[in-house]
C-alpha cells in the first residue's frame, strides 16, 4: 500500500494498479450523510450491498462516499483491499468518525432511557 497526500484534504492509496483517492468530507457532506442515514432511500432498495456490507467501521456505501471508487472498481476488489481503503478513510475523516461515535452513544442512551419507561 502506497499513500500520498494531496493538499491535506485528500489522500491517495495504491491498491495494486488502482490508485484510490480518499477525500475528507466537508461539513455539508457529513450533513448529507446524516440525512441519508436517517431517511434511507432508493440506494438500499437498488443495491442493499452498499448499505449493509461492513468494511471496517463503516459500510460499503460510506467507503464510496469518501472515495472516487465506482461500483465497478469495488466489484473487482477483495475484502482486504477494501479494508486498506477503509483505514485511510478513517485516517482522513477523523471528524466523521468522531461524530458517528457520538451519535451511536447518543442513540444507545436514548434507547436505554426509552426502555426504562
Amino acid at each position: 500500500m502506497r499513500m500520498s497526500n494531496n493538499g491535506g484534504r485528500n489522500k491517495s492509496v495504491a491498491i495494486g494498479d488502482l490508485v484510490v483517492t480518499v477525500k475528507e468530507l466537508t461539513v455539508g457532506e457529513i450533513g448529507q450523510w446524516l440525512d441519508d442515514k436517517l431517511t434511507p432511500g432508493d440506494e438500499m432498495v437498488q443495491d442493499p450491498l452498499l448499505s449493509l456490507m461492513p468494511v471496517g467501521d463503516m459500510v460499503l456505501g460510506d467507503v464510496m462516499r469518501m472515495t472516487d471508487l465506482t461500483r465497478e472498481h469495488i466489484d473487482d476488489m477483495t475484502g482486504s483491499e477494501l479494508e486498506q481503503v477503509s483505514a485511510v478513510c478513517k485516517e482522513v475523516n477523523t471528524s466523521f468518525f468522531g461524530l458517528a461515535a457520538t451519535l451511536t452513544l447518543a442513540g444507545k442512551a436514548a434507547l436505554d432511557q426509552h426502555l426504562k419507561h
